[in-house]
C-alpha cells in the first residue's frame, strides 16, 4: 500500500498503525507518475494539484475545509485506519472466497472460508465423513459406528462441538439434523 503525503508526521503515524495490523506500506512524498491500478493508494489531497486524476480505488483525506464534497473532511487518524482496514478485510474476503473453496480439510484442522480452524480427531474424522456426501444425509448408525466404544450420545456431542466452531464464526448452519434419520453438511454454493 503506497501512502501519499508530504506530512511526514502523519504519514509515519498512519504507517505505523497499518503495520500493527499487518499491513505493509510505503509512504512517497509525490504519486507515482502512473500510478499502479492495483496497489492500493492513501492519498493527501493538500499535495497533489486539485486537477490530478486518482485511480478509483485510491482513499483520500485533506485537512482542508474547502476541498471537494466528495473528499473526507478533516478526521481522526483512527477514522482513517479503520476504513483501511475495513477496506482491506473485504479485499481479502472476496480474494477468499473466489480463490478457495469454502471448506476444504487439512492434517489437523480445516480451513473455513481461508481460516484454519483447529479440530480434533474425533471431530474431524466426522467432518471427513459428512464432506464425502455434502448435501445428504448420512445416517446416525454410521456416524455412530466411527466410536462404538464410546457409546451415549457421543454424536451429538461432536456434532454440537462442529457447529459451534464451523456455524458460529460463519453465520449459517452448515450441518443440519435431519429428524430420526441423521445428519446433513449443507455447504452454501
Amino acid at each position: 500500500m503506497l501512502i501519499v503525503s508530504t506530512d511526514t508526521v502523519f504519514a509515519e503515524a498512519l504507517q505505523i498503525t497499518l503495520r500493527q495490523a499487518g499491513i505493509n506500506t510505503v509512504i512517497a512524498n509525490s504519486l507515482p507518475a502512473r500510478p499502479d491500478e492495483d496497489e492500493p493508494l492513501i492519498v493527501d489531497l493538500d499535495c497533489i494539484p486539485p486537477t490530478l486524476r486518482l485511480p478509483p480505488s485510491a482513499v483520500t483525506f485533506s485537512r482542508s475545509p474547502d476541498r471537494n464534497a466528495d473528499f473526507v473532511r478533516p478526521f481522526l487518524l483512527r477514522e482513517l485506519t479503520a476504513r483501511l482496514l475495513a477496506d482491506a478485510d473485504a479485499t481479502a474476503a472476496r480474494s477468499r472466497k473466489s480463490d478457495a473453496p469454502f471448506l476444504r480439510l487439512t492434517g489437523d484442522g480445516v480451513l473455513l472460508q481461508g481460516r484454519p480452524v483447529a479440530l480434533s480427531p474425533a471431530e474431524r474424522t466426522l467432518l471427513a465423513l459428512l464432506m464425502e456426501t455434502p448435501g445428504k444425509c448420512v445416517p446416525t448408525k454410521v456416524i455412530d459406528g466411527l466410536w462404538e466404544e464410546k457409546g451415549g450420545n457421543t454424536t451429538a456431542v461432536y456434532i454440537r462441538y462442529l457447529r459451534k466452531k464451523l456455524d458460529e464464526p460463519t453465520g449459517l448452519r452448515l450441518i443440519r439434523t435431519v429428524r430420526g434419520r441423521g445428519y446433513c453438511l449443507c455447504l452454501p454454493e
